[in-house]
């Protein structure tokens, strides 16, 4: 079973970086990371990914003009979320299999540290011991939250942004039984 380390919003956020680093048109990125295009590769099966998905997003690219920053790219793809990166840590697909509520697609709970640090240091900064010492309980917090809700201990929060990729209705599903 895939246990989903990274979030949604982050492994987006990587490859749209990449895109710009190799000055793919703006056009050409916002395409690729609209809804059904990229984020489809978080959820179709791992073993698909490099012979039916890609070729499939690829599909709905315009390549031209940018041939090779988008060869540069998908190698990039290949090494770094391939290899590097197990997919079982991006890719959901043996999470949808198992029915696994995986709404709540983030492991970023920063947000609410502005707070947390607000109410610990009503005096101004603390001294480094004191606030590695606020920090690493807020983390085991964290850890513990997120090692409950992938139990299905405890729901995900409900304040979350809930982030549904699903296989495209035009995805080519015939071609996964070969």
């Amino acid at each position: 079973m895939s246990v989903l380390v990274g979030c949604l919003f982050h492994w987006k956020q990587a490859i749209r970086r990449k895109l710009v680093d190799l000055r793919i048109p703006k056009e050409a990125i916002r395409t690729a990371m609209s809804p059904g295009i990229m984020d489809t590769l978080t959820v179709i099966p791992v073993d698909e990914i490099v012979s039916h998905e890609i070729p499939y997003v690829r599909s709905k690219i315009d390549e031209r003009g940018h041939k090779k920053a988008w060869n540069t790219f998908w190698s990039y793809f290949s090494q770094t979320w391939m290899k590097n990166y197990a997919p079982s840590w991006w890719n959901v697909s043996e999470m949808i299999l198992t029915y696994a509520d995986i709404r709540s697609r983030t492991n970023n709970p920063v947000g609410s540290y502005n707070n947390l640090y607000k109410g610990c240091f009503k005096n101004g900064l603390p001294n480094p011991c004191v606030w590695l010492q606020v920090t690493k309980r807020a983390a085991v917090r964290v850890c513990e939250m997120l090692d409950q809700t992938r139990k299905n201990i405890r729901d995900p929060p409900s304040h979350l942004v809930v982030a549904d990729p699903r296989i495209p209705a035009d995805y080519p599903l015939d071609d996964l039984d070969e």
